[in-house]
């Protein structure tokens, strides 16, 4: 069964071959994942467990996409910007964006190489993901997703203050 964790509540028993939010989740993921399931059968699924509406059923997300739970299989170890100088500000071109907030070390998704509309669209680097446009990644294919604490780092202390 494949599902969508921002879908409404189901009854039906494990195991699930989850597809977690993305902003949202690329089609071309979606596609990917229903494919393998019909030529091939169930994809060997990672060990990142979701619980869908706190209802005890569990999904997990196909490895292929996904990746491990390897340290250096991030989206930071990914990136293209990956040994490039950081950024100090947002909108720097091809700086790394970690200092800045970004959320891709410990974030487990294809987003760097195989970006929305395969680099036809009008970001920056023309890859079709967050960092690409300049923007941090914000950790949108993992369970903790969105997080209780803030987006962005207070790296900003206005004058006078």
């Amino acid at each position: 069964v494949i599902y969508s964790t921002t879908s409404p509540s189901i009854t039906s028993s494990p195991p699930f071959l989850g597809l977690p939010p993305g902003c949202p989740p690329n089609p071309d993921w979606i596609v990917w994942t229903i494919v393998q399931l019909l030529s091939k059968g169930m994809p060997t699924l990672d060990n990142m467990a979701y619980s869908i509406n706190n209802n005890n059923i569990v999904t997990k997300r196909p490895v292929a996409i996904y990746g491990t739970a390897a340290v250096d299989d991030d989206v930071h170890h990914k990136c293209k910007r990956l040994n490039n100088a950081h950024a100090t500000d947002f909108g720097q071109d091809n700086l790394c964006l970690m200092k800045l907030g970004c959320n891709g070390p410990g974030t487990h998704a294809p987003c760097p190489i195989w970006a929305w509309n395969r680099g036809t669209d009008l970001t920056v680097n023309s890859g079709g993901w967050c960092v690409d446009a300049n923007a941090n990644c914000l950790g949108c294919t993992e369970p903790t997703f969105p997080n209780a604490s803030p987006q962005y780092p207070d790296f900003y202390t206005p004058p006078n203050s």
